[in-house]
């Protein structure tokens, strides 16, 4: 599904805003209820800052909560690029995971305001 560009703060609801699920038998069918009816404004919004990300997300409702659901991503990627401030420690997990997919990782500073991308794995 396509993200919303929204000025901050989002267009949130509380919860069961009006009392309107108040009639509901439980707290989980209280939840579901709201959240199938704002699930746009909780899931689907993002700040103008980032309205330069071309970005779907997908949602997923399952009866079954054990039940693994796998979204291939293999052919999306081209590669993965973390910030100057992504924290050396999960560079190696980072690495791993992009390995598995074949797909190299960047790591993108700035030098004099110019952009400078060093190569951290092949993602082969």
């Amino acid at each position: 599904m396509p993200v919303f560009v929204s000025e901050f703060p989002y267009p949130l609801y509380p919860l069961g805003i009006g009392g309107e699920f108040m009639s509901v038998p439980n707290e989980i069918e209280y939840m579901r209820r709201c959240l199938e009816k704002y699930y746009k404004e909780y899931f689907l919004y993002k700040s103008e800052e980032w309205m330069s990300e071309h970005e779907f997300r997908w949602l997923v409702r399952s009866q079954d909560p054990s039940e693994e659901i796998l979204v291939s991503i293999e052919t999306a990627l081209k590669a993965v690029i973390v910030g100057e401030a992504f924290s050396e420690v999960y560079i190696p997990s980072v690495n791993v995971l992009c390995d598995k997919l074949k797909l190299p990782v960047y790591k993108i500073t700035w030098l004099d305001g110019k952009p400078k991308v060093e190569k951290l794995s092949a993602g082969t």
